[in-house]
């Protein structure tokens, strides 16, 4: 009995556990290059108009997150204030589409 029972909570863990590796990657939409580019503190490097950069590996990330973004030599950020209310991306390929308009950044999330 105490084996089946080991069994069932071993099972039981298992099964709880969630894979939410994603693969990030970013793509400058604008009509400017980006002399640099990040996300959560990874650096992407430069994107040239209409460029995508190459998939990065997360554990986890939400549908947005930290950016930085040096363009025309200003610098563009933008930082969540908390996730409250938010669920993690499932595992997969996800694009984000970066944009420099009317002096700030704006994204959207592609799932590929």
């Amino acid at each position: 009995m105490k084996y089946l029972f080991s069994l069932l909570i071993i099972f039981t863990l298992l099964s709880c556990s969630k894979d939410t590796t994603v693969n990030i990657r970013l793509k400058n939409v604008s009509s400017s290059t980006f002399e640099s580019t990040t996300f959560k503190n990874e650096n992407y490097g430069e994107l040239a108009p209409g460029q995508l950069s190459e998939y990065k590996q997360f554990e986890s990330s939400y549908r947005y997150a930290s950016f930085s973004v040096v363009a025309d030599g200003q610098t563009f950020d933008w930082n969540p204030i908390d996730y409250v209310g938010e669920d993690l991306l499932k595992s997969g390929d996800y694009t984000f589409e970066l944009d420099v308009v009317q002096n700030g950044l704006s994204f959207v999330l592609v799932e590929d």
